[in-house]
């Protein structure tokens, strides 16, 4: 084994024990440039057990490799169509005149975007202010509204954009309503998604908004993601469709969940 091919291995070892590494920790790790501890990642990556985040990376564990490498907005877009526009458009129905949103990225939100530019087309909701992350969002709603885009690095996959530019546009504003698309769900384990700078969008905006929507169609509560990044709260309202197993529908109304079904 070369010496390069060591240091891979090393590298694979080390973030599969940590987790997560920053470029900074590679760096001092493994005593290469900021250059090459980024190829590094890239390399990782590419071989397909890791994530690339903003600044650093992140473990992918074999047992998530196929679901997270076959996330495609576009395929995502054409699953379960008729749920997500249901939920989307009894969403857009929640807008009211000097709201303020969060609209985050997604399929189900995307929906949402949809029929809120419909509705808006119709009649003006006035002082109406709607920031996003989502690339998909922004160029339905631009049209018919004032949309302010987080800014940030832009992820193909998903359509929108994360890190700490985002972050830091979040941080700044105040929401009257968010409405925030999943990758997963559970009523004892909360909110999940695949990657932790989406964990980082949707946790600020959870925390500067006065009311939370989670828009997710019923097949997220089936999935396991390997990021639980927030417990569910009775003050989150989750927006859901018909298909929705009673038994789950149930365990959340026992644990006073707010849950509308549509």
């Amino acid at each position: 084994m070369g010496k390069k091919d060591k240091r891979m291995l090393e590298f694979q070892n080390e973030l599969k024990r940590q987790k997560n590494l920053k470029v900074s920790d590679i760096e001092s790790l493994f005593h290469v440039s900021e250059s090459t501890a980024r190829r590094m990642c890239a390399e990782l990556e590419d071989s397909g057990c890791a994530v690339r985040t903003f600044g650093g990376i992140q473990y992918l564990p074999e047992q998530y490799k196929d679901t997270y490498q076959s996330y495609s907005f576009e395929v995502l877009t054409a699953q379960y169509t008729s749920e997500k526009q249901r939920i989307g458009a009894f969403a857009a129905g929640l807008v009211e005149p000097g709201d303020t949103i969060f609209l985050s990225g997604g399929t189900t939100v995307y929906q949402f975007a949809l029929h809120l530019s419909r509705l808006l087309s119709e009649r003006e909701i006035p002082d109406l202010n709607i920031m996003t992350n989502s690339i998909a969002n922004a160029e339905i709603l631009s049209t018919s509204a004032r949309v302010i885009l987080t800014g940030g690095e832009y992820r193909p996959s998903r359509r929108d954009t994360a890190g700490l530019i985002g972050e830091k546009s979040i941080s700044n504003a105040r929401f009257s309503k968010s409405f925030i698309g999943l990758d997963g769900i559970d009523i004892s384990d909360g909110l999940m998604t695949w990657d932790i700078e989406t964990a980082r969008i949707d946790q600020l905006t959870i925390k500067r908004s006065d009311q939370v929507y989670l828009l997710t169609d019923s097949s997220k509560f089936k999935k396991r993601t390997f990021i639980n990044y927030e417990e569910l709260s009775p003050d989150y309202t989750i927006i859901t469709d018909s298909n929705l197993p009673q038994e789950i529908q149930d365990s959340a109304h026992k644990n006073g969940q707010s849950l509308i079904i549509v």
